[in-house]
């Protein structure tokens, strides 16, 4: 929902602020550090990112070794910011956001939704965390920490910001090619949900049920 295919940081911003929301852009083709999966993944026990091959692998024994540590974090810890270092925009849409904001009538962040995080990120044998119950009941718990906590420093902004996750991943579902069940996505989509503060909303590209 907001990866664009610019180079030039401030030309995407342009067109992010020209639209009636303005949304967070996100440029991958800068950088593999821009890409929506390693920006919503980033700060998840157990995580390497492969910037050469352009990969999310989890260690299980480096998750299993961070995971206490990890659930005694408060909602409002640094970990579920984003660092300056992991978007080159976002200190960008902030200073324009301040500037121009309140010209508008709302704010739109993005992420990428746990499910399809879950399809992305591999462990050491190539298998989806997905299929690892401890792990994707992490990857929700992530992605609606980074959601809330992105909600927050956006509402700073503007009182009617709010942010969306992309879930691409469910069309594989119902396509029934992963062997992750629909009522399991279901179920799993549910508990995200619950978790999230503000105004829900999931984007699809493809057409799931």
């Amino acid at each position: 929902m907001g990866t664009m295919p610019h180079r030039d940081p401030e030309k995407a911003m342009d067109l992010a602020f020209s639209l009636d929301i303005p949304f967070w852009p996100q440029l991958p083709l800068v950088s593999y550090s821009e890409d929506t999966y390693v920006q919503t993944a980033s700060g998840l026990p157990g995580l390497r990112v492969d910037h050469d091959a352009k990969r999310l692998l989890l260690a299980e024994s480096s998750f299993a070794e961070q995971i206490g540590d990890y659930l005694s974090l408060e909602e409002d810890h640094p970990r579920f910011s984003l660092a300056e270092d992991q978007s080159l925009t976002w200190p960008l849409f902030r200073e324009r956001a301040i500037k121009e904001g309140k010209r508008h009538p709302a704010l739109r962040g993005q992420f990428m939704g746990p499910i399809s995080l879950s399809l992305m990120i591999r462990d050491q044998e190539g298998k989806p965390v997905i299929y690892n119950d401890a792990v994707r009941e992490v990857v929700i718990l992530h992605v609606a920490r980074k959601v809330n906590r992105h909600l927050q420093e956006l509402q700073e902004l503007h009182p009617n910001a709010f942010v969306w996750v992309d879930e691409p991943g469910l069309e594989f579902l119902f396509a029934g090619i992963t062997g992750y069940a629909a009522e399991r996505a279901r179920s799993d989509l549910e508990a995200f949900l619950s978790r999230l503060l503000g105004l829900k909303g999931v984007h699809l590209c493809g057409n799931p049920d």
